[in-house]
């Protein structure tokens, strides 16, 4: 069945994943949804290689055959290919206060953490990374260690909140 007549409700957690991940960690490399497969697709010197192929040993050295026997490079497809954006600090942290805002001082910790983010920052907007993603995880559990919330409660936040933006970015598009 093409992604085209799946409903939400039928992407699995693993897609859902692995888009969360490459909005939370994804640079410079371009990774792409296949709407018609319903697939994450990373592109590598011009072919598409999936993220989601249970053995990726095997699918990269497909790739690394594809590149070396220098085959037909893979075409980007609009209104198929939908390149997966990096995620926006203040709209991630936004919808996560709202899931935390039952938790006592939860807000002040999000919104200074974006806060301190931005004074170190020349840009206006605020993209995660890898690194960025990294330590706001790791303040979330310091801060989840100094007011003795539970720590699986901070990551199922954290989780819940990657989830439902990676549901709407699969719904928009």
């Amino acid at each position: 069945m093409a992604a085209k007549d799946l409903t939400i409700n039928q992407f699995s957690d693993r897609i859902l994943f692995h888009v969360f991940l490459t909005m939370m960690t994804n640079r410079d490399a371009n990774v792409y949804y296949n709407k018609l497969t319903n697939d994450i697709q990373q592109e590598v010197n011009g072919y598409l290689s999936s993220s989601l192929t249970e053995d990726q040993s095997e699918e990269n050295a497909i790739l690394a055959n594809r590149i070396l026997s220098n085959a037909p490079k893979d075409h980007i497809t609009p209104g198929i290919h939908f390149l997966i954006p990096r995620m926006r600090v203040d709209i991630f942290c936004s919808l996560m206060k709202q899931k935390g805002q039952h938790i006592e001082g939860f807000n002040y910790f999000v919104e200074e953490f974006v806060e301190v983010q931005l004074e170190k920052s020349s840009r206006s907007e605020l993209l995660f990374n890898d690194y960025l993603t990294n330590l706001f995880l790791s303040h979330l559990n310091e801060w989840c260690e100094d007011t003795g919330t539970n720590v699986i409660v901070g990551s199922q936040l954290f989780d819940e909140t990657g989830k439902e933006l990676a549901i709407n970015y699969l719904k928009q598009i």
